[in-house]
């Protein structure tokens, strides 16, 4: 979407709960008049530091009530963005 010219409201990395440990990552983009560099950065450095968490963690199966609370914990840090 950033190579689309969609710039990025809320950083990919919020909180401070690994990528690897999280399954919800929600993130807020707007549309923009053309390619925004620094959006652009950003998301290829959060996707590179994702890569790296997950290298060395296998993929997790998650209970229903652990989603929910991962669920929980996204929606309050995409919140609290918003409210920025």
């Amino acid at each position: 979407m950033i190579h689309k010219n969609w710039t990025l409201v809320t950083h990919p990395l919020a909180g401070s709960i690994k990528p690897a440990q999280n399954p919800y990552r929600s993130v807020v983009l707007v549309r923009s008049a053309g390619l925004d560099f620094y959006s652009l950065k950003t998301i290829e450095n959060a996707i590179l530091k994702y890569e790296q968490f997950t290298k060395n963690h296998r993929e997790r199966e998650y209970s229903s009530k652990i989603k929910k609370d991962y669920q929980v914990i996204d929606l309050s840090l995409l919140n609290s963005a918003l409210k920025k």
